[in-house]
């Protein structure tokens, strides 16, 4: 089992999340990404084209209610997007990330986060094999 604890400041929203892929499992961070200054960070193993969704419905306003609260989603070269789930798939491999910023409204306060992912190249998957045996008159099939 893998839980994450949230940490905000006093008198701030908490941008909480989780990630999750195409078939809704949800997904811990089992890599890294290194920034610019080198300070190793926690990453999402990821592969290249891979649908994901980010889930900010974990995000707590400051009285810990849900109430009043506007999300904000911004990968690296694209658009905000003002939504509580955000869909989204990298198309370059290395490391990206996705910028989360939840608002209070009830108190005009904002807090963020930085979520990371390592994106690498999709490895090729066989789904079906048919194999033919003229000589003997048969043939076998897995997963057709």
């Amino acid at each position: 089992m893998y839980t994450t604890a949230f940490i905000g400041e006093a008198n701030s929203p908490i941008p909480g999340f989780n990630v999750m892929n195409s078939r809704s499992e949800g997904l811990i961070p089992e890599g890294t990404c290194t920034d610019p200054s080198g300070v190793s960070n926690p990453a999402y193993l990821i592969e290249r084209y891979q649908d994901l969704t980010i889930d900010g419905s974990d995000s707590i306003n400051v009285q810990g209610g849900k109430e009043n609260l506007l999300y904000y989603f911004k990968a690296q070269q694209a658009e905000t997007a003002k939504r509580q789930q955000f869909a989204y798939k990298f198309d370059e491999v290395g490391c990206h990330f996705v910028d989360f910023t939840v608002e209070d409204t009830s108190v005009s306060k904002q807090a963020s986060t930085r979520i990371r992912f390592f994106v690498s190249n999709a490895k090729p998957r066989i789904q079906n094999v048919l194999m033919t045996f003229p000589q003997l008159g048969s043939s076998y099939g897995i997963g057709v």
